[in-house]
C-alpha cells in the first residue's frame, strides 16, 4: 500500500505517515494534504506552507487552485534505481 509521507522542516512537529489506497492516490488534492496536517496537529492552513518540487514555500491560497500531480513527490530508490509507492511530501509552518 503506497504511503504519503509529510514531511516538516520545523523541528517541533514530528514527520506524518499516511496510508493510502491507490484510488485515494488518484483524487488526491492541496486541500487533503493541507487537511491531514491541519488535522494532526490544529495548525491553521494560512501557517502552512509546502515545499514544492522546485524547493519553493507555498502557501494554501496559492496551491488550492493548482492540481496536485502526485507523481512529482514520488520517492526513488537510488540502490535498485526504481520508483517506490512512497511520497514525499515536505512541509513549513510559518
Amino acid at each position: 500500500m503506497p504511503q504519503i509521507i509529510l514531511s516538516t522542516t520545523t523541528n517541533c512537529f514530528k514527520t506524518i505517515v499516511k496510508d493510502i489506497s491507490h484510488k485515494e492516490l488518484e483524487n488526491i488534492t492541496w486541500n487533503k494534504i493541507y487537511n491531514i496536517i491541519n488535522n494532526k496537529y490544529s495548525i491553521p492552513k494560512n501557517l502552512i506552507k509546502i515545499i514544492n518540487k522546485d524547493g519553493k514555500r507555498k502557501k494554501h491560497s496559492s496551491l488550492i487552485n493548482e492540481k496536485l500531480n502526485i507523481r512529482d513527490f514520488r520517492m526513488y530508490n537510488i540502490n535498485t534505481s526504481q520508483y517506490i509507492n512512497d511520497y514525499l511530501i515536505t512541509y513549513t509552518i510559518v
